[in-house]
């Protein structure tokens, strides 16, 4: 099976839930607390693998460099979000006078995002930084967008 076909349930999925509509606030803050919660409850797993990976790299090293700039793109979202949905009130043209108009941000549809990243095991530096990738995640679930990340 190729890899476009392997993903292509997980993609059928993320469809339908956008089908059912964007999550309202209460669900998008609730996923921005089990990202944060996720990558926390693992958080000495992934300093133990990036010391593995870079050959000794220290913990706060890791931390500085890796996961405080994943939690600070959460905090920014959780602070921000409920005025981020809400509707803008921009000036209609004055033929439509006197209507009122607002501009209000939807999710387009389902996003796959398939990388390939390299294994410790491959030559040359030894895989790519977990701060490269959580924040698609962050904007994802602020923007209420449906997302799977697939990283073979």
């Amino acid at each position: 099976m190729t890899h476009a076909a392997a993903l292509r349930p997980r993609f059928d999925a993320q469809r339908a839930a956008f089908a059912r509509g964007a999550p309202d606030y209460r669900g998008r803050m609730q996923a921005l607390t089990v990202l944060q919660d996720a990558v926390h409850a693992r958080q000495e797993a992934l300093v133990h693998a990036a010391a593995d990976d870079f050959g000794g790299r220290t913990r706060e090293e890791t931390l500085i460099l890796e996961l405080f700039p994943f939690y600070d793109p959460v905090r920014h979202a959780r602070r921000h979000l409920k005025a981020w949905m809400r509707h803008r009130r921009v000036g209609g043209s004055w033929f439509l006078l006197p209507s009122r108009a607002f501009v209000q941000y939807q999710p387009l549809g389902a996003v796959g995002a398939a990388a390939r990243f390299r294994r410790a095991s491959q030559a040359g530096r030894r895989g790519r930084p977990f701060r490269a990738r959580p924040p698609v995640q962050v904007r994802a679930v602020e923007t209420g967008e449906r997302r799977f990340h697939d990283s073979n």
